[in-house]
């Protein structure tokens, strides 16, 4: 068996259905022989690596990414940060120049030598493990051991870099090996002692697909929900215990529930609790708690709750639905209406919103435009702020934030992949003219492939959200973009375009939109000097 056969039938193995990427000659007999593998052809390596991360947060599937070596995976290093940042199964397969010529020059050349660099040394730092394969006798092992590391535990992104003459090397041995341990019996942590209880759902919780079993697990306790930011794709704003968000939406008037509230025992589930989503003030809250943290990994983060109890859960489906089974007739829980606190913490952000503020005005009529089939995505930017705090899902899966590296351009990207994996819903990517100018080519995947999916360019004509940095210093240096016209942009590439400059305009052009669900661009034309909700008055994250 050649090893390409072998790379191909390894990934079937691991449930990789789709690869993205962009072909080179380092990687051809990797790319031409991944016959059960669907190959998404992209413009760029970065576009390839934040789509696959879109496809597998929304598949829940390990994804692959496959390029040439050297200047590909330079390209590919945001996206493959991000990916495993954000904790998603991917493996990234590279070629690389052949060991044998290793330090002659050659194009592209992966060496230590004049200049040339190492991809694995590279992307060490940014992947969850990396490995070289240039010797067939280990590489079957190798292989396989770079999907099982993908997969298990806290998934993440391995880095798999093969010279181009192994590749179609003959493997001594061809059988797909794989060491993992998914079938050993868990071990169900013990429900803690509860009182007066509230919950977090973190990312764990949506990869795990647990998100919905915890909301009826706060149901059965009587427990206030709240999402960290990464995980506000876990949002059910439909349902009676679900109180709001950590991060970007945390506000006053959530701070001042959870004051009176006081809670004896916080559960957190699969969140590592970074300071990007609880402030001081809410830190000070949550640690008068007895806090329980449930997370498949806690060895790097045990010191954010030092106080606190870390239990490493191999399976929280299990855990989970062993608990329901055994606290069903315990109905004697303390109870709260929380409809009124989710008005009120509404309210509090509407009344920010001016006339003039045609950004925020159109993210938030989203939520009388939208059904439950349409998914929300945004990547860094003022739009990122507004869509985080203004629109709210009524169901799990409605909204997905990038937030690895919080890179510009991500989301138009992702939300192509997402629309390869669930063809029934329709994805709106809440982006920005910068973000647009980085991968917009993005559009051309979209429209080739006719994928559900609109691209909503809130253009403010600059980097708007640096200019609202640079209004407190009143100078204004190289963050003005000119005037672009993103709807010839959209056309261009085959798409259904519209441009709109007011609110009555933007309503006629999304309903017809979503009334058609094509691959659209939505341009919307705004103040560069419009200030996000968040930014006005003084935030509490």
């Amino acid at each position: 068996m050649k090893f390409y056969e072998y790379i191909n039938n390894n990934l079937k193995a691991y449930g990789c259905r789709r690869a993205f990427g962009v072909p080179g000659s380092l990687v051809m007999p990797i790319w031409q022989n991944l016959k059960d593998i669907e190959m998404i052809l992209c413009s760029h390596e970065q576009e390839a690596s934040y789509a696959a991360t879109g496809y597998s947060k929304a598949s829940r599937e390990l994804v692959a990414v496959v390029t040439t070596g050297s200047p590909a995976v330079t390209n590919c290093a945001s996206g493959i940060a991000s990916a495993n940042m954000d904790s998603v199964p991917m493996l990234y397969i590279s070629g690389r120049t052949p060991e044998r010529l290793k330090g002659y020059g050659l194009r592209q050349e992966e060496s230590n030598i004049n200049r040339a660099f190492n991809s694995v040394e590279l992307l060490a730092p940014l992947t969850k493990d990396q490995m070289e394969i240039n010797d067939t006798s280990k590489a079957a092992q190798m292989f396989s051991d770079a999907c099982e590391k993908a997969t298990s535990g806290r998934a993440g992104c391995v880095h798999v870099s093969i010279d181009v003459d192994t590749q179609s090397l003959d493997l001594p041995s061809h059988k797909i090996i794989s060491d993992t341990d998914k079938d050993k019996e868990a071990i169900i942590p013990e429900f803690p002692d509860i009182t007066k209880p509230l919950i977090i759902l973190g990312w764990g919780c949506w990869q795990a697909g647990v998100a919905k079993q915890i909301y009826e697990l706060a149901k059965e306790i009587g427990a206030p929900v709240l999402v960290t930011s990464k995980a506000y794709c876990c949002i059910w704003g439909e349902h009676p215990n679900y109180l709001g968000k950590l991060g970007y939406g945390y506000n006053p008037i959530l701070e001042e529930f959870l004051q009176d509230y006081a809670p004896e025992q916080v559960l957190v589930f699969g969140s590592s609790m970074g300071r990007k989503d609880i402030s001081e003030s809410c830190l000070s809250i949550l640690q008068r708690a007895e806090t329980y943290l449930y997370s498949i990994e806690c060895k790097d983060v045990t010191s954010r709750f030092s106080n606190g109890h870390w239990i490493q859960v191999d399976n929280m489906v299990l855990m989970i639905n062993s608990w329901l089974r055994n606290i069903k007739s315990s109905n004697n829980r303390f109870r709260c209406n929380l409809k009124s606190v989710r008005q009120q913490q509404r309210t509090f952000f509407l009344e920010k919103i001016e006339s003039k503020d045609l950004m925020a005005q159109a993210i938030f009529e989203l939520n009388n435009l939208c059904d439950d089939s349409c998914v929300i995505a945004a990547d860094a930017g003022n739009h990122l702020e507004d869509t985080a705090i203004l629109y709210e899902p009524n169901r799990p899966g409605g909204m997905f934030l990038d937030v690895g590296i919080r890179s510009m351009g991500s989301s138009i990207c992702s939300s192509v992949g997402m629309a390869l994996a669930l063809k029934d819903k329709y994805f709106i990517a809440v982006t920005g003219d910068g973000s647009m100018l980085m991968n917009g080519n993005v559009m051309y995947l979209a429209k080739r492939f006719n994928l559900p999916v609109l691209f909503l360019v809130i253009n403010n004509s600059s980097l708007g959200r640096v200019r609202v940095g640079q209004m407190e210093q009143k100078s204004f240096i190289a963050t003005d973009l000119g005037n672009i016209d993103f709807n010839l942009y959209g056309k261009a590439f085959g798409l259904e375009a519209y441009k709109t400059n007011s609110m009555e305009e933007f309503r006629s052009a999304m309903k017809k939109i979503l009334a058609e669900k094509k691959t659209s661009i939505l341009e919307l034309c705004t103040d560069k000097d419009e200030i996000p909700v968040s930014l006005k008055g003084d935030r509490l994250y």
